[in-house]
């Protein structure tokens, strides 16, 4: 009996053995049939863009672009916001703004007639700083949508959004004489009783375009029509923003000039250096660096392969591809933080400049108070020139805002303006800034062209 039993057993763990060899060769037969996804180049540049980016993209906000002006208009009636008030009616459109500017919306060109048009009708006017291309504001709003691919060779200055009864559309202006018409790929919609200026939004100011303005003799002698932009903006009323005490012209200590020294890639503790008369000390090491006793510093590299790499501050090397105008950005950005430009300060930052010609880029960033721009004797709070890849100069100032309860009002509006136009050459602009003056910020206002904007 137990010889039968064990034959039993021999049989059975044959007989699985068996079984078991042929869902191996079945198993492996399946497996050769399934394609496999191999790792591509493609797919490794995606995933390598996604990291070095993120160097950079926790510095990135929407504050950085926010509007110098934005205004609403139904019925004729308009009303217009600066400064922080114009970035906090912006944030509630800045999702309409980005579909525009986006890398799915529809672009055809357009006129000034088109422009001027819906000036004279209902809409949403949102004018920035200076031009912007449309891919650093749709980046700067969509920090997650970062690694899109936009086009940098699209500027906005100022548009209109013109809210219809089936969605909306944009006119874009930039300051090159281009217009453009946008068509968002997917229906925007936006509720017209939550733009009516007499229904929500308290306070605000009047004002009118320039081709609106009843013009006297004296301006139309004054050439007037050939002298100012015809959508620039004149307010018949006092304009009263938030004032601050200002701290400028400290001289850097140790620790900081440390600081400034190893974020330009030079060595504190080897670099020479010597002082001027005047206070100004000079640091050679392959490049200028030149820090005033009032906390200015210029940076300029002797040639291109002393200059600051740009793989190197942002942490990649695109490999003889061309760096965006966002890592050009970001660059600046990462080298404000190490530099500790506005650290314990009120002053915020806005950008002012992002233009790239060929290899050869320029970005400029200035500090602003309650969302108005502060104009500083060196006009910006940090410059940047980027040529193939590198940073060939660099100029940054250190000032610090502290708030308090005081304000400032710019009177005279009427006058001011017209003197503005007398004094010009033209075509020109113009806004209104902060300036420091005895240790305060007071709202004023310049007038430039895009040429002498810089």
């Amino acid at each position: 009996m137990k010889k039968h039993i064990y034959i039993i057993k021999i049989a059975a763990i044959c007989v699985l053995l068996v079984i078991l060899v042929c869902l191996s060769l079945i198993y492996m037969n399946s497996y050769r049939s399934v394609k496999v996804v191999s790792f591509t180049a493609d797919m490794d540049r995606i995933v390598r863009a996604t990291r070095y980016k993120e160097t950079y993209v926790d510095l990135i906000s929407d504050s950085l672009v926010s509007p110098y002006f934005i205004a609403f208009s139904s019925d004729e009636e308009k009303t217009g916001f600066f400064g922080d008030e114009a970035y906090r009616y912006y944030k509630e459109i800045e999702d309409v703004v980005s579909a525009f500017v986006g890398p799915d919306a529809h672009k055809y060109e357009s006129e000034e007639a088109a422009f001027k048009y819906i000036a004279s009708n209902n809409f949403i006017y949102i004018r920035y700083r200076y031009e912007l291309p449309t891919s650093i504001l749709y980046y700067m709003q969509n920090p997650d949508r970062i690694i899109n691919d936009i086009s940098d060779d699209e500027y906005v200055y100022d548009m209109f959004i013109v809210p219809t009864s089936t969605g909306a559309y944009a006119v874009v202006r930039d300051m090159r004489g281009n217009y453009s018409l946008y068509y968002p790929e997917e229906e925007v919609r936006i509720n017209k009783s939550n733009y009516l200026p007499y229904n929500v939004f308290d306070g605000g100011l009047k004002f009118e375009f320039a081709f609106e303005k009843d013009i006297d003799n004296a301006l139309v002698l004054t050439g007037f029509n050939e002298k100012i932009n015809m959508f620039e903006l004149f307010f018949p009323s006092d304009i009263t923003v938030n004032s601050a005490v200002v701290e400028t012209g400290t001289a850097l200590d140790n620790a900081t000039v440390g600081n400034v020294l190893l974020a330009l890639g030079l060595n504190p503790e080897k670099i020479s250096s010597h002082e001027s008369d005047d206070g100004v000390t000079y640091y050679d090491e392959g490049a200028n660096v030149r820090i005033t006793n009032d906390g200015c510093i210029a940076y300029s590299a002797l040639s291109l392969q002393y200059g600051i790499s740009l793989s190197e501050t942002i942490g990649y090397d695109l490999s003889g591809e061309s760096y965006s105008l966002t890592d050009c950005v970001g660059a600046a950005l990462v080298l404000a933080r190490k530099i500790g430009l506005y650290d314990g300060s009120d002053f915020m930052f806005a950008l002012t400049c992002a233009e790239m010609d060929g290899e050869r880029a320029v970005i400029e960033f200035s500090y602003t108070y309650d969302g108005i721009t502060v104009m500083t004797d060196n006009n910006y709070a940090v410059r940047i020139e980027v040529t193939d890849g590198h940073i060939i100069s660099l100029t940054c100032s250190f000032a610090k805002a502290h708030l308090y309860d005081g304000q400032t009002t710019y009177t005279q509006n009427e006058w001011k303006t017209r003197a503005a136009v007398i004094n010009s050459d033209g075509p020109i602009d113009i806004s209104y800034v902060h300036k420091i003056k005895n240790g305060r910020l007071y709202l004023t206002t310049v007038a430039f062209s895009k040429e002498d904007a810089k």
